[in-house]
């Protein structure tokens, strides 16, 4: 809601400013690393329709609840985020979960669609900078997090 104000007034107080706003994002074109980012975040909302609720295979006790990407130190993150219960939330467990993840080829996968349409050299430069990454969360505490990247 916060976000949504200031636009309101802008659209109140100015036409003007928001035809020039228009005018200046039509003409300022999106980089290939912007058009990749925006096609991995959309995949992952559309990742998140298909797994959500759905259990890892080894860790029954673990509830898949969406996917999403982060961008950090110049790196772009597929995260999986993970609900299990507390007792079960570990280093450890987020390690060997991200593994699982990596061992069925997700993430490679993920890059395939991800990154069709650009050069072989854009594919391994793009390809090079994308990691898995896991956020396990306890279901009785969800403030009890552990990231693994």
């Amino acid at each position: 809601m916060k976000q949504i104000l200031p636009i309101l007034i802008l659209i109140l107080l100015s036409n003007n400013a928001i035809s020039l706003t228009v005018e200046d994002l039509k003409n300022t074109p999106a980089s290939k690393y912007d058009l990749v980012v925006l096609r991995m975040r959309t995949m992952a909302l559309e990742a998140t329709l298909h797994i959500k609720g759905k259990r890892p295979e080894k860790y029954r006790q673990f509830e898949i609840r969406d996917s999403m990407i982060t961008e950090e130190n110049g790196k772009i993150y597929v995260v999986t985020k993970i609900s299990g219960p507390a007792k079960d939330i570990s280093q450890d467990m987020c390690n060997y979960l991200k593994e699982y993840f990596v061992e069925r080829s997700a993430l490679d996968i993920f890059k395939k669609e991800a990154l069709s349409g650009l050069t072989s050299e854009e594919f391994k430069t793009m390809s090079e900078l994308i990691y898995p990454g896991i956020e396990l969360i306890a279901t009785e505490n969800p403030d009890l997090k552990i990231n693994c990247r």
